[in-house]
């Protein structure tokens, strides 16, 4: 019998300064990498295809709102996913993380999804490609450079209205 797994990795509250390096993830139903209320960790190089719901996400923790997931590093990972509620990398609430150089596929929702009380987010150098959106931004002084969009059927950046400091720049938007 095979067995229905929620998380890839779950790298829990207060559980800081960790590397999650080269790994291949397949089939969870929920997150790839779920990261919550945690900081200074480096999620780098992993294949993370057909999560259910989240590729990587970056979130606060439930149980304290002021524990959220700051100065995280998001670097080089490849996500693919072709499933109805998809979204390659989302932030929320977290504060300084960097999102550089990841590839990501079919994300029925959002290859990028940086939302409610994020500040200070660099997303940089990443290639979007097939998804519904780009890349959805509702933070605050996020910093958007250098990234190829392409092929997306929706919008290749939308930014929902709530931002202030948006610096968008040298970033390649192909409708194709």
């Amino acid at each position: 019998m095979k067995q229905t797994v929620q998380f890839g990795i779950n790298i829990d509250s207060d559980s800081n300064d960790n590397t999650i390096i080269n790994n291949f993830i397949t089939g969870s139903t929920i997150d790839g990498v779920l990261a919550t209320g945690t900081d200074r960790n480096i999620i780098k190089g992993n294949m993370i295809v057909n999560s259910k719901i989240y590729g990587i996400r970056l979130v606060t923790d439930t149980d304290d709102s002021t524990d959220t997931s700051d100065d995280n590093q998001v670097l080089d990972n490849t996500i693919i996913s072709s499933s109805i509620n998809s979204v390659g990398i989302s932030v929320r609430e977290g504060k300084r993380n960097v999102i550089q150089g990841n590839t990501i596929n079919q994300s029925a929702q959002f290859g990028i999804e940086i939302d409610f009380g994020s500040e200070d987010v660099i997303i940089k150098d990443n290639s979007i490609t097939n998804s519904f959106t780009g890349i959805q931004l509702n933070s605050l002084n996020t910093v958007v450079i250098g990234n190829t969009l392409a092929g997306n059927t929706n919008i290749n950046f939308r930014d929902i209205g709530t931002d202030t400091g948006t610096v968008l720049a040298g970033n390649i938007f192909d409708v194709m």
